[in-house]
């Protein structure tokens, strides 16, 4: 008999709950991309997530514009700023900084890959511009018939001592250079620099 007053008292206190986290979650949806300007994926136990919430707030754009939900994918950019001169956040997508790149090296006043000089540890890249766009309007899209561009997806893990599960790609271009040069050369990055 008191088991049954227990179990019939927990529907509120579950509702209540559930509702505390929705609202923790909204909240956090809300404010994510007013507070900072640029985040260290490596600072957050699970980055996987961090990069969901923004692919939902993408989807969810998309589908307010068009009413229609399409393949959206990730889309990077390495840019030339570093991450102490940025005051405002991009106007579409995040910035993220702190991914280190094994097997190359990116040259900052030229803003191309080159490889990694001789036992040389990880290099630090400059700010990525994180986007999501339709699959038809990405980089090197198979339906960009006047000048497809040949792109390398560089897998971008926690760290280089973690599950092999990406975080997410890498767009790494470099004209003249065929992609399969920077696969060859074991290209990988990290949001952790071990």
């Amino acid at each position: 008999m008191i088991l049954d007053e227990c179990f019939s008292n927990a529907g509120p206190w579950q509702v209540s709950r559930r509702s505390a986290k929705h609202f923790r979650i909204s909240k956090l949806n809300c404010k994510w991309k007013r507070q900072d300007a640029a985040y260290w994926l490596g600072a957050f136990f699970n980055p996987h997530a961090l990069i969901a919430i923004f692919k939902q707030e993408a989807v969810r754009n998309h589908l307010e514009k068009t009413g229609s939900v399409d393949n959206i994918v990730l889309q990077t950019e390495i840019t030339q700023r570093d991450k102490d001169h940025l005051r405002d956040p991009p106007s579409e997508g995040v910035f993220s900084h702190g991914v280190y790149l094994w097997g190359g090296s990116w040259e900052k006043t030229t803003g191309e890959m080159q490889d990694t000089p001789p036992k040389r540890g990880p290099t630090n890249l400059p700010l990525l511009h994180v986007t999501f766009v339709l699959e038809s309007k990405k980089l090197g899209a198979a339906s960009d018939l006047v000048r497809p561009v040949d792109y390398y997806g560089c897998p971008v893990y926690v760290s280089t001592t973690s599950e092999r599960k990406p975080v997410f790609e890498l767009d790494v271009v470099r004209e003249s250079i065929p992609s399969s040069r920077w696969a060859l050369r074991g290209l990988t990055a990290a949001v952790r620099p071990f």
